[in-house]
């Protein structure tokens, strides 16, 4: 358990290092601004599209207050609801001095994810070497450092010890086969 301790402890240290910030995806529209809906026509929209840009007032308070730890609210430049398997979240796209960012909240608040763009240069070597030898065609263009956010847990039931992963917003991951805690002693 104390290596869960360590790991949620280092998850934690990267997020708050990472927090700056991160781009998502090229969108660009100010918080504030213009293309939000209303009325039937905007649940109906919604219904069918598991994205809504909504202005940054319309987030739930736990979202802004979370948000605003990381930026300030004059440097949102838009708010994203997203919906998916009954779960929703809210992407905050920000900049943090002159870079795009973004962070993906729950509903409570919580931050899953950060990103933020990097210069491409400074990809690692590895990775830029793999890049090249899968797409040999291909033109690198925007890339962007992504630090999710998740809690490892480690459950024992009816014996057996096995290790998942869950994010903020209750998904699951089973991270490792299940053990007999016998032989874990």
């Amino acid at each position: 358990m104390d290596r869960n301790v360590i790991i949620v402890g280092l998850l934690a240290a990267l997020l708050i290092g990472a927090a700056g910030c991160t781009n998502s995806i090229s969108r660009s529209q100010p918080a504030s601004g213009g293309s939000e809906m209303s009325g039937s026509k905007a649940s109906e929209k919604e219904d069918e599209k598991s994205e809504v840009i909504i202005k940054f007032a319309d987030a739930p308070e736990a979202v802004r207050a979370g948000a605003r730890k990381l930026t300030g609210e004059q440097n949102i430049t838009r708010v994203i609801r997203e919906s998916d398997e009954g779960i929703t979240t809210y992407e905050i796209e920000y900049t943090d001095a002159g870079v795009k960012c973004a962070a993906i909240f729950t509903s409570n608040g919580d931050v899953m994810e950060t990103e933020r763009t990097i210069a491409t240069g400074t990809l690692p070597a590895a990775a830029s070497a793999a890049i090249k030898k899968e797409y040999t065609k291909a033109t690198v263009g925007t890339v962007q450092i992504v630090t999710k956010t998740y809690y490892e847990v480690e459950l024992t039931e009816n014996g057996k010890t096995r290790e998942i992963k869950v994010d903020a917003a209750g998904s699951i991951e089973d991270e490792s086969g299940e053990k007999d805690d016998e032989n874990d002693k």
